[in-house]
């Protein structure tokens, strides 16, 4: 942006040239080279702040209105390898939360360092405290503790307590229905099935899996006498080991529940994650600001990097009148593209005067 935009006010200039030799040399620049390495992990954050933008949809946490009508266009187009863009998205997400939570290591490397220019300081200082770099670590951690990026890339994410009403609502309804059927078991081993210590002892749930068929089928031992209602839906093992297996009606309707809620879940799932995405795209205004102080230091840090090297000099800005020719006057200049391509030896440095006496 810089090279397709060049500043053209001299204050401005100046002011990026005091940036740049600031980071040239003292306590910044000892800063720099520690901020540098931090900087590499960052990444491109922008980048990412988009995609992670177009992976939100429009619907925030907390909105009732109808949801055909805020359908986003990912959620239209099919999907035929929904796993791999599942982990392409985590992984999208999980560079950006890393590299933002590199980014924010910048300002304390400069902490205790007094500096100058002003817009140095604005870009390593935070809110508060002179400076333009945003606050963002309590924010940023919400986002670590609520989404397993690990987990979530598997495709096995689960959106953590108030961030979707109503996939809270199918997990509270998941746990009622499992404790109705713990209770319908205590029922009826005290009052309806013979001996009631062994019923007791031997009742077991059967395939209680979310993925797995004919859930929660009753086993009990063959010599459990039970009622008519219990209908036989299998057996294994035989003679004095032969163990029933039981359905009743109380619990088909129980497990028919669970499965509705179990399927509610699934569905809200993926809806969970856009949902995630949808916060964070929602602070998008700090990610940005962090995005830019940090483009912003890394930039100048490679300026003052090269601007450390012998040889360079902070060239000296002259004011032009409306009236007047713009100047430029260069003394024994060496181009820095030139400088890498031949040895020095090979270079002969230029003098070079345009609209000057």
């Amino acid at each position: 942006a810089w090279l397709l935009r060049p500043l053209f006010r001299k204050a401005d200039i100046e002011r990026r040239q005091e940036a740049v030799q600031e980071l040239a040399s003292g306590g910044a620049a000892v800063a720099l080279s520690e901020a540098r390495s931090v900087l590499s992990k960052c990444g491109d954050i922008e980048r990412l702040l988009s995609r992670v933008h177009s992976m939100s949809g429009f619907t925030m946490p907390g909105d009732d209105d109808d949801e055909n009508s805020r359908i986003h266009p990912n959620d239209r187009a099919v999907l035929y390898e929904t796993a791999a863009y599942t982990k392409r998205k985590v992984g999208d997400f999980s560079k950006v939360l890393q590299g933002l939570r590199s980014a924010t290591q910048s300002p304390e490397l400069f902490n205790g360092i007094e500096i100058q220019s002003g817009l140095l300081r604005k870009i390593v200082h935070f809110n508060g405290q002179g400076g333009c770099f945003p606050n963002m670590a309590d924010d940023l951690e919400w986002f670590f503790e609520n989404f397993d990026c690990e987990m979530a890339s598997q495709g096995h994410f689960e959106p953590g307590r108030g961030i979707d009403g109503r996939y809270d609502e199918a997990s509270d309804t998941v746990e009622r229905i499992i404790a109705e059927l713990n209770a319908y078991k205590d029922e009826m081993c005290s009052t309806v099935l013979s001996p009631p210590a062994l019923a007791r002892t031997s009742w077991t749930y059967a395939n209680t899996k979310i993925d797995s068929k004919d859930k929660y089928l009753i086993e009990l031992p063959a010599n459990v006498a039970v009622p008519d209602d219990f209908i036989m839906k299998g057996k294994r093992g035989s003679g004095r080991k032969q163990v029933n297996k039981y359905r009743t009606a109380v619990v088909e309707e129980l497990v028919g529940e669970l499965e509705q809620a179990y399927e509610l879940q699934r569905e809200r799932m993926t809806r969970g994650m856009e949902l995630i995405f949808a916060k964070f795209d929602s602070k998008r205004t700090l990610w940005a600001a962090a995005a830019q102080a940090t483009a912003l230091l890394d930039a100048i840090g490679s300026l003052a990097q090269t601007a450390s090297k012998p040889g360079y000099v902070r060239p000296k800005i002259l004011e032009c009148a409306m009236d007047e020719s713009p100047k430029i006057n260069i003394v024994q200049g060496r181009h820095p593209c030139i400088e890498n391509t031949f040895n020095s030896s090979e270079f002969i440095p230029n003098d070079l005067v345009l609209g000057c006496d």
